[in-house]
Order: structure tokens, then sequence, then C-alpha cells
């Protein structure tokens, strides 16, 4: 029933309940994202009842990601097996290359990631026709043009899946990303209503 490269593909598999992880207040500005990544496949906790509010993501982790996100916007189930190669990511690592996600060799899947590195992955993983501009963002104060993640993470600013930690639009890329972080960009990338229109201020 699904096909091929259509935002109608993601759908939720499974139903979030209030309360499910310890550490995801009901009212916390990231619950409906956290509810919304568990739902249509994207994200779970740690197998401590938790989310990982605050916890930063590996590269491995974030390519998990980011194909779950491909595979399912081109009619996939977003099922991948582990127990390929030596290390439980490596079936992504090659998923991703495979579909020009990443370079071969491009990070190390054991680093945690910056900022700016998932967001030229998640960018990477959908097509222009799913990430439209709504915004009409042309600078970032701190991601200057010859940034070698620039355009990912300005498309990203357009389409309303990055806003930035200020009114400003300041990015930080050099810093990790939080989990709750990265289920509000990934959740804005699977359902358009998510996304946010916004329009910053100049410094």
């Amino acid at each position: 029933t699904t096909k091929p490269g259509a935002l109608d593909n993601f759908k939720a598999s499974a139903e979030y309940k209030d309360g499910q992880y310890s550490d995801v207040a009901s009212d916390a500005w990231y619950a409906e994202n956290v509810a919304a990544a568990f739902e249509y496949g994207l994200m779970i906790g740690n197998d401590k009842g938790a989310f990982g509010v605050g916890e930063s993501l590996k590269i491995c982790e974030a390519l998990a990601i980011a194909d779950r996100l491909h595979n399912l916007y081109y009619g996939g189930d977003a099922e991948f097996d582990q127990t390929y190669g030596d290390n439980w990511y490596v079936v992504y690592e090659d998923y991703a290359v495979e579909y020009g996600i990443i370079k071969e060799g491009q990070y190390d899947p054991e680093a945690e990631a910056t900022r700016a590195q998932f967001a030229a992955i998640l960018s990477a993983a959908l097509p222009d026709e799913a990430l439209p501009a709504i915004n009409d963002v042309k600078a970032i104060p701190d991601v200057p043009e010859t940034h070698p993640d620039y355009a990912a993470i300005i498309r990203l600013y357009n389409a309303g899946i990055l806003t930035g930690v200020d009114k400003y639009g300041t990015f930080e890329p050099d810093t990790t990303i939080g989990r709750e972080q990265i289920a509000a960009m990934v959740t804005r990338v699977a359902n358009p209503e998510l996304r946010k229109t916004f329009t910053l201020v100049e410094k």
C-alpha cells in the first residue's frame, strides 16, 4: 500500500502512551516529537525505561535514523538486519553509502555526532520535493557559507526542520545534539504539520 517517494508513507506503526518514558514529561516541549518518533518507528528509548533526554547521539545512531527515514519515504519497512557485518551499525553504514547519504569512510561511526554532522546526514536522506522551503532564511549567524555543511543546514532552516537555539537563528554547529532535539528534527521531516515557520531577528 506504500508508494515510492512520498511523505504519506510515514504512518504510525505503534502507539505511544503518556508516561512511557520516565524522562519525558507530558508538558515538555519535545513530548509530541518523542511520541511521534516512537509511533513512526524512527526512535525508541533505552533499556532503562527512559528516552535519553539530554544524551548525545553517535554517528552510527544518526545513520540508523536517517536510513529509516529514507527507507520509509521510498516505500520500505525500515527493517534492517543488524546481524549483518561485524557491528550492528554496519548495515546502516552500507545503506547510507549506497544511497548517497554519506560517502564511504566520511565519518567515524563511534564518534559523537555534532549538530552540523547530523544536519548534513538528515538533509541527505530526503530529496528536495520532501523538504520544500517554507521560510526565507538567507544567513545563519555562526554558520558561514564556507562551512562544509552550510547548504544542508540552511536547507533545513528553510524547510522548517531547524530553527536555531535563539531568535537570531544561532546553530552551534560544533556542539553535540540531544536525543530530544533529534526527535524534533526527524518528526518534522516525517510530518510537515510539525514544521516551523519563523523569521529570524538580525543582530
